[in-house]
């Protein structure tokens, strides 16, 4: 290796089992330790005398090695005297001025940010042992940068194997070796960090926690998933408080459930009456059976009416708090997928969400019920829709219709959907009656014969399950009225299995089929 005397600036040669040992130029005499790189500074042991002949221009400056983390060799206090020569006699000196130069301040900002700029490096990292690395703005971080909005800045940078500081001799061989080499651990104050902003109301914080995470690589992977889990239980937890306390506090949902039971506990009774031919089971008390029938079928609309005014309150309820923990679930169901490789996750719904919750199954049978009424409510307005629309059927057959399904639904009967072929068949039996002046469910030629044939032949392809007939008056509220009291009638219109009705009139003469 070739150096060169710092003060006199002659060449010399020296072999590498010199380096830090005591040596004297040949030329000048000066007595100096061998540095291990030719550009680095030099320790002045004994200045000689520059050989006549040598004119240069001294200049002298005081350098000093900040305090801190100590080298190799014990930092000391002296003055060089360097020779400058100009450019065109040695631009070797001028190349090595720079160089040791752009070294020493290098090594002076490193190690001040060892020291004096620790206090900033805890404040961002929260782990005592990190460093900053060199040329990054003391309390500056890549992640502190990322979440700029968050009230508290918390970076969560790789582990201090994954951010090096300048080696020492020797040490290169070491970190190189697999057997030294540090497994990856993310300290436990770091993890509590990261699971309390994972644990933040604030979008700002979780998003910060989330791309903090993610720039800790795969590696940092299981211990995100372990955190995320953690994160989930807690907003679980919450969302199974809340549910609960909706479950019992004073509200649109627990005055649905209160009008809800009290209509499901009137049907027990008055469904089984209406169901019930009252002629054949009480023959002497049939009228007396008919009368119960209407005051038990009277309150059972009036809690059904409530039940619906219910229902539309409970559906507009304030439910955000639930719904915020289910997006910031849907946020962690999304880190989850990316710690599996996988692009997206799925959004959690509301109910398997306090399912899993535990605790709230008062809440889950609330919301079951008010799921199922409002479906029931949504159907028989769709069917009314259907009815109301039409054209081919009469105001007397849509009024028929509106009538009969408002009172199927008070006692929880789907609603009859007006069917135009079945119809048909109902208003060419009504016509026949009229026409040859007879009044039977019989018809008088074999292709009329029964209520199934004559569906058939109009061209429906259902399957007809009972039929009705009346004659004497035109309105729709008395043909009801008439079916109402005849028990065998209400059997059919009341029946549990139809969603089908066939309406069809001729002057005063009724017929009605029902059909699956």
């Amino acid at each position: 290796m070739r150096i060169n005397c710092p003060v006199c600036s002659t060449s010399i040669e020296v072999s590498k089992a010199h380096i830090g040992k005591k040596g004297r130029c040949t030329n000048c005499s000066s007595k100096f330790i061998i540095p291990d790189l030719p550009e680095a500074e030099y320790e002045i042991l004994e200045r000689g005398e520059i050989p006549a002949g040598n004119s240069v221009e001294k200049k002298s400056a005081t350098l000093q090695f900040p305090a801190g983390k100590k080298t190799s060799r014990p930092a000391a206090r002296f003055r060089v005297s360097r020779q400058e020569v100009s450019s065109a006699n040695n631009p070797v000196m001028i190349i090595s001025g720079v160089l040791i130069l752009a070294a020493l301040i290098a090594l002076f900002s490193w190690e001040e940010n060892q020291t004096a700029g620790k206090s900033s490096t805890r404040e961002a990292s929260g782990n005592p042992g990190e460093t900053l690395q060199p040329g990054t703005p003391q309390g500056t971080t890549d992640t502190a940068r990322a979440d700029a909005t968050a009230e508290e800045q918390w970076p969560l940078s790789p582990p201090d194997e994954s951010r090096p500081a300048p080696e020492t001799p020797g040490e290169s061989a070491r970190n190189n070796d697999p057997v030294a080499k540090k497994k990856f651990e993310l300290s436990a104050e770091k993890q509590s960090r990261a699971l309390a902003y994972l644990k933040s109301s604030q979008q700002s914080k979780r998003k910060g926690a989330y791309t903090a995470m993610r720039r800790l690589g795969n590696e940092a992977k299981p211990i995100y998933l372990q955190l995320l889990e953690k994160a989930k239980a807690h907003y679980l937890g919450q969302a199974g408080d809340i549910a609960f306390n909706l479950s019992v506090d004073e509200n649109a949902l627990t005055d649905f459930k209160e009008s809800h039971d009290n209509w499901k506990d009137s049907l027990i009774l008055v469904k089984d009456m209406v169901q019930t031919d009252w002629k054949t089971k009480a023959p002497q008390e049939y009228k007396q059976r008919h009368q119960e029938m209407d005051n038990a079928f009277a309150e059972a609309a009036r809690l059904y009416s409530r039940t619906v005014t219910s229902v539309d309150r409970a559906r507009r309820m304030d439910l955000n708090s639930l719904d915020s923990l289910i997006d910031i679930l849907t946020e962690i169901a999304g880190e989850t997928a990316w710690c599996h490789n996988k692009e997206t996750g799925e959004k959690p719904e509301l109910m398997s969400t306090i399912r899993n919750a535990g605790g709230a199954d008062g809440f889950i049978k609330m919301m079951n019920d008010l799921n199922q009424a409002d479906q029931s409510i949504r159907e028989r307005a769709a069917v009314a829709k259907h009815n109301a629309t039409s054209n081919w059927a009469g105001n007397a057959h849509m009024q028929f219709a509106a009538l009969l399904n408002d009172r199927r639904a008070a006692i929880a009967l789907t609603p009859l959907r007006l069917d135009e072929d079945l119809s048909r068949g109902c208003r060419d039996h009504s016509i026949d009656m009229a026409s040859n002046g007879y009044f039977s469910h019989t018809g008088l030629t074999s292709e009329t014969r029964t209520f199934t044939i004559r569906a058939r032949r109009a061209g429906f392809n259902g399957s007809p399950s009972g039929e009705c007939i009346f004659a004497g008056n035109p309105a729709a509220a008395a043909a009801h009225r008439a079916w109402w009291y005849s028990d065998g009638h209400r059997l059919i219109m009341y029946a549990s299995g139809p969603g089908t009705l066939g309406l069809g009139t001729s002057g005063n003469h009724w017929t009605l089929n029902t059909a699956r």
